[in-house]
């Protein structure tokens, strides 16, 4: 829409970005939980293995905050006031993609 301020512009697409992380930090979350789950049932289990799984977990738990603080940002009107928030969730999201990453390179070179 042509005719719209900027900052109705704005404000949607900042809506629409918000509700994409979420969606990926819930899946995100939901592949840190099911690795977690394969490395429970496994029958190796030595340190790399425990670090891999802690890693995970973070990892997943930071994924679940990164969803519930954009569920709070959402539900808000004013989101000038709440941009503290959004940037420590994608401080959270960035920390957490982190963690997954050096939990798959520890997979991948330690041979789990």
């Amino acid at each position: 829409m042509a005719t719209e301020p900027a900052s109705a512009a704005d404000s949607k697409r900042d809506r629409q970005e918000l509700i994409s992380l979420q969606a990926l930090a819930g899946t995100l979350a939901g592949l840190c939980i099911a690795a977690v789950t394969v490395y429970v049932t496994s029958a190796k289990v030595d340190h790399t293995a425990r670090i891999v799984d802690d890693v995970l977990v973070m990892s997943g738990l930071f994924f679940l905050l990164c969803v519930y603080m954009i569920y709070l940002m959402l539900g808000r009107s004013a989101a000038s006031q709440w941009r503290w928030l959004r940037h420590a969730a994608d401080l959270l999201f960035h920390i957490a993609l982190l963690g997954m990453v050096a939990a798959g390179l520890l997979m991948v070179y330690t041979d789990l």
